[in-house]
C-alpha cells in the first residue's frame, strides 16, 4: 500500500491493518490510527502533527530521517514498537509513556544517526536492547523505563531523569565491547590470575583468535583478582571483565568507542548492574538509593555528584572522580578503589566493609568517625564560656571555616559516652546515655533508641560493659561490643540553623564539642544535614560513621589532612587528626592564646 503523498489528514483510519504500508510525506496531521497495524509502514517526511497512534502495533516502523518531526504526535500508548526505527529523526519534546506495570514494548529500538529526542518524555518504555549511539537525549525523562543491554556510545543524556530506571549491563562507556566468552570461564579466571605480568595464557589466545584478534605475545596485568584483566599488545589494551552475574567474561578494546555523557543526569533508585560507564561524564548526577552493584566506573567522572544510600558493591573503580561529591552512607563493599579521586567530598556513613584503597586522594573529604565528623581542636580554655552558653565569644568556629547561624543555640551534654567503634558489625558506633537513661545514637540524639533499666546504672561505671547490659542492648536490637569504652561525658550540643555562611557544601544541623583526655575541646559535626546544592532533597539527612575506612586505605593514600596514610603514628598524628581537614587560618591552639578565659 503506497499513500506516499497522500494527504489524509483527519481520516479516522482505525483498526485497519497496513502492514508494510508507505506513509513517506504523508499529509497525517490529525489523523487517527488507533488500534492500527502499523508493522513495518514508513512514515518518513510525514506530516505527524496531533497524529494518534494510541493501541498500535509499530512493530519495526520506520520514523527515520531529519524531516520527520515528532514533536506533536499523540502516541497514547501504543500496543508495541519493537525495533521500531528513530534514526535520524527530530523527537524533541515528544510524549512516548507507558506506565509502571506496562512498559510499552519498544525493545531493540533503533535512535542512531544523532536522532534528537532532547526534552522528550520516553518513561515506561521497555528499550532493552535499543541502539542510542550517538542519540541526543538530553533533558529526557526515561523514568521507569528499561534500558537494559543498550548500546549507547556517543550518546548525550545531559541532565536526563533516569530515576527508576534500569539500565543493567548496557555499554555507555569508552570501552568497544568486542565479544563474550560463555563457556570454560573458571579456567579463564584461573589462568588470567597466575598471569598477572606474564604472557597471554594459550586458552586466551585461543579464544581471540576465534574472533579474529591475535594477542600472541601480548602481557597480562590483573587489575582486580577475578573479575578484571588487561592484556597489552603494543598500544593496543584489552580489558576482560567478569559479568555481574559471573556468567560471561566480557573482551572491550580500550579507546574502542566515544564515552557518553550523563553529566547533571537524575539516576534516582535506579538500578545500572554490570554497566559500563568507564570514561562516562556523571559529573553533578544524582543517585538516591542506587543500585550499581559491579558497574564499571573505570575513569568516570562523578565530581559533585550526591549519593544515598547508593550501592556500588563489587563496582570496578579505578581512576574514578568523587571530587566534591556528596556520598552519605554510599556502599562500596568488597570494592578494590584504585586510584581514586575524593579529595572535598562528603564521606558520611560510606561502608568501606572489605573494599581496599589503593592511593587514593581523600585530601578534604569529610568523613564520619564515631564522634561525627572532626572539624577542629578547641583550647579548654573555652570551657567557661560553653558552661556559660556564650556562644559569640567561641571565636575557633569562624576562624576555622565554620560560621554558625544566626539562631544556633548551645546546651550541655550530661551522662555518659561509649565508644563501641571496636564493634565488627555494621552497628551504632558511639552511644550516648542521658542522665535519665536514655540511650541515642550520639550521631543522631533526636530520638532515643530504649531506655535504659535503672538496674543497669551501675553497670555504667564499669570501663567496659559486663554481658548484663550488653544483652540488654541485644534485646533492644542494639550490637555492643564487649571491648566498649564506657566513660562519663563532659561535652556540649550546638543546634545549628540554616543560615549558617559555611563554604561547605553541607551543614550540620548539630555540633558536638566533647573534652576529651587531651585535655583539649574537639569538635564535631554530627546529624542531621542540611544539603545546600541539592534543594529538592530533604533538608535534614541523618548519616553514621564512616565503617572500615582505616583498614580500607593503603599507605600510599593521602587522608584528608593532606599527610599520606604512611604517616599515621598515634606519637605524632592521631587517626583523627589524620581525618581532620586542614584550613588556611590561624591554628586553633593559637588562636586559644590570646583569649581571656
Amino acid at each position: 500500500m503506497d499513500f506516499s503523498y497522500v494527504d489524509l489528514s483527519g481520516q479516522d483510519v482505525s483498526g485497519v491493518d497496513f502492514t508494510g504500508a508507505n506513509f513517506t510525506e504523508a499529509n497525517l496531521t490529525g489523523t487517527i490510527f488507533e488500534g492500527a497495524i502499523l508493522t513495518q509502514a514508513v512514515f518518513v517526511g510525514a506530516n505527524l502533527d496531533q497524529t494518534s497512534f494510541d493501541g498500535a502495533t509499530l512493530d519495526q516502523a520506520n520514523f527515520s530521517g531529519s524531516n520527520t518531526v515528532l514533536t506533536t504526535v499523540q502516541w497514547g500508548q501504543p500496543k508495541s514498537a519493537q525495533t521500531i526505527n528513530f534514526s535520524g529523526c527530530d523527537g524533541r519534546g515528544t510524549k512516548l509513556v507507558g506506565t509502571s506495570g506496562n512498559l510499552i514494548p519498544c525493545n531493540s529500538a533503533n535512535f542512531t544517526n544523532n536522532a534528537n529526542f532532547s526534552g522528550a518524555t520516553l518513561s515506561y518504555l521497555m528499550l532493552d536492547a535499543a541502539d542510542l549511539t550517538g542519540a541526543i537525549a538530553a533533558r529526557a525523562n526515561f523514568t521507569g523505563s528499561s534500558l537494559q543491554q543498550v548500546k549507547a556510545h556517543g550518546s548525550n543524556f545531559c541532565g536526563a531523569i533516569l530515576n527508576q530506571a534500569n539500565l543493567s549491563n548496557s555499554q555507555f562507556g569508552a570501552k568497544a565491547l568486542l565479544f563474550v566468552l560463555t563457556t570454560n570461564l573458571s579456567n579463564y579466571i584461573t589462568e588470567l590470575n597466575q598471569s598477572d605480568g606474564k604472557a597471554v595464557p594459550q586458552d586466551i589466545i585461543n579464544a581471540f583468535n576465534r574472533n579474529g584478534i591475535d594477542v600472541l605475545n601480548s602481557i597480562v596485568t590483573v587489575l582486580v583478582s577475578g573479575q578484571s584483566w588487561l592484556i597489552t599488545t603494543g598500544t593496543i589494551a584489552y580489558n576482560l571483565l567478569l559479568s555481574a552475574d559471573s556468567s560471561q567474561l566480557l573482551v572491550y578494546r580500550y579507546g574502542g568507542a566515544v564515552a557518553a555523557s550523563f553529566a547533571g543526569a537524575s539516576l534516582n533508585s535506579s538500578t545500572s548492574s554490570g554497566a559500563n560507564f568507564s570514561s562516562v561524564d556523571l559529573s553533578n548526577s544524582l543517585w538516591h538509593n542506587a543500585i550499581a552493584n559491579h558497574t564499571d566506573l573505570e575513569s568516570t567522572n562523578l565530581a559533585g555528584s550526591f549519593f544515598l544510600e547508593a550501592d556500588f558493591t563489587q563496582a570496578i573503580v579505578a581512576g574514578t572522580i568523587f571530587s566534591s561529591a556528596v556520598l552519605i552512607q554510599t556502599r562500596f563493599r568488597g570494592v578494590q578503589l584504585t586510584n581514586p579521586g575524593f579529595t572535598n567530598a562528603q564521606l558520611q556513613g560510606a561502608d568501606f566493609t572489605d573494599a581496599t584503597l589503593i592511593n587514593g586522594n581523600l585530601y578534604q573529604a569529610a568523613i564520619s568517625l564515631p564522634f561525627g565528623v572532626p572539624l577542629f581542636v578547641m583550647d579548654s580554655s573555652y570551657t567557661s564560656d560553653l558552661n556559660n552558653g556564650d556562644l559569640a565569644a567561641i571565636t575557633p568556629f569562624t576562624s576555622q571555616g565554620y560560621p554558625l547561624g544566626k539562631q544556633a543555640s548551645l546546651s550541655p551534654l550530661s551522662g555518659w559516652l561509649i565508644d563501641n567503634s571496636m564493634d565488627t558489625t555494621p552497628s551504632i558506633k558511639t552511644f550516648f546515655i542521658d542522665v535519665n537513661l536514655n540511650v541515642y545514637d550520639f550521631l543522631n540524639p533526636t530520638k532515643p533508641l530504649f531506655f535504659l533499666s535503672t538496674k543497669y546504672k551501675p553497670f555504667l561505671n564499669n570501663p567496659n560493659p559486663n554481658d548484663l547490659l550488653i544483652n540488654w542492648f541485644k534485646s533492644n536490637n542494639c550490637s555492643l561490643s564487649a571491648q566498649a569504652v564506657i566513660a562519663p561525658i563532659t561535652a556540649w550540643n550546638i543546634s545549628n540553623s540554616p543560615d549558617a555562611p559555611v563554604p561547605q557544601p553541607v551543614i550540620y544541623e548539630r555540633i558536638a564539642i566533647v573534652s576529651e583526655a587531651d585535655g583539649c575541646l574537639h569538635v564535631y559535626g554530627t546529624t542531621l544535614l542540611w544539603l545546600k546544592n541539592f534543594p529538592t532533597y530533604p533538608s535534614d539527612i541523618a548519616f553514621g560513621s564512616t565503617l572500615a575506612i582505616q583498614t580500607a586505605i593503603n599507605s600510599q593514600t593521602i587522608c584528608p589532612n593532606g599527610q599520606p596514610n604512611s604517616e599515621f603514628d598515634p606519637g605524632f598524628y592521631t587517626w583523627e587528626q589524620m581525618m581532620t581537614c586542614p584550613h588556611p587560618v590561624t591554628p586553633s591552639y593559637l588562636d586559644a592564646a590570646n583569649h581571656d578565659p
